[in-house]
């Protein structure tokens, strides 16, 4: 599980992300933020995959944002490209918890 704080980014600063070894549970403690849900098969490669971090960066023309609060809290498994941390209504303090899910 990580903790993280961090201020939110433009969405032309955040690029897609996906993992083969482990599932994603995030959830927005407190702030808001908007994050990319897509296919991984629709995306286009910016940086291949790393097998040590576990994680390969995408590029997508299409963007169906979701926003993430403290009222919901979403699961990205190794066929959903995601890409979190872009700004809803300004760039402004968010703090969330990840839990990885090893998948075997």
């Amino acid at each position: 599980m990580n903790i993280s704080e961090y201020v939110t980014k433009n969405e032309d600063e955040v690029q897609y992300e996906a993992h083969r070894q482990y599932a994603d549970i995030q959830y927005v403690v407190s702030g808001q933020e908007r994050i990319g849900v897509a296919e991984l098969g629709s995306k286009t490669i910016v940086a291949p995959y790393d097998s040590d971090k576990d994680v390969a960066f995408l590029a997508a023309d299409d963007n169906d944002f979701q926003r993430a609060t403290p009222e919901n809290f979403f699961i990205f498994f190794p066929n959903d490209a995601h890409r979190p941390g872009v700004e809803a209504g300004g760039n402004k303090s968010v703090r969330k918890v990840v839990v990885k899910l090893r998948i075997d």
